[in-house]
């Protein structure tokens, strides 16, 4: 009769269907949130970030904005084109140089404050972040991280 060896699992229980999806819940909810030390900025390389961009939609693309507000842009095909253009300006400087970019996106007064003096309620503003967001991924496509 061949010896019957112990199970690695001896003394302990399985766990639950419970334990099992707050465990996958877990680790999922682990895999979306980034922490400071996943940042690559953080790892000493440098980096493009975009500047002056409300003052170049004025003055070299003479848009009105409006409370000094880019958000708006988002919501018209000729604001999105000229955000587009500004950001892809500063794009082509990290692929030239294998550079890493952060980008920022164009609501930084999309609060309820400021949204408010343009007309807008909350429920626009939440649209607004989330086609700004898509935005900025739209342009990341080329694929710098």
């Amino acid at each position: 009769m061949a010896p019957i060896a112990a199970s690695p699992l001896a003394g302990h229980r399985l766990p639950t269907d419970k334990q099992r999806k707050e465990r996958e819940t877990d680790t999922q909810n682990e895999k979306a949130v980034h922490t400071s030390h996943d940042l690559p900025q953080l790892d000493g390389s440098v980096f493009l970030t975009n500047g002056g961009f409300e003052t170049t939609l004025i003055f070299h693309d003479e848009i009105d904005l409006p409370e000094f507000a880019a958000f708006p842009q988002l919501d018209s095909e000729a604001g999105r084109g000229a955000m587009e253009k500004y950001f892809n300006e500063y794009l082509a400087i990290p692929r030239r140089d294998g550079r890493g970019i952060i980008l920022e996106t164009p609501t930084w007064q999309s609060n309820p404050g400021w949204g408010s003096k343009l007309g807008h309620s909350a429920a626009e503003l939440d649209r607004i972040h989330q086609a700004a967001v898509a935005f900025i991924r739209g342009l990341n496509s080329s694929g710098i991280d």
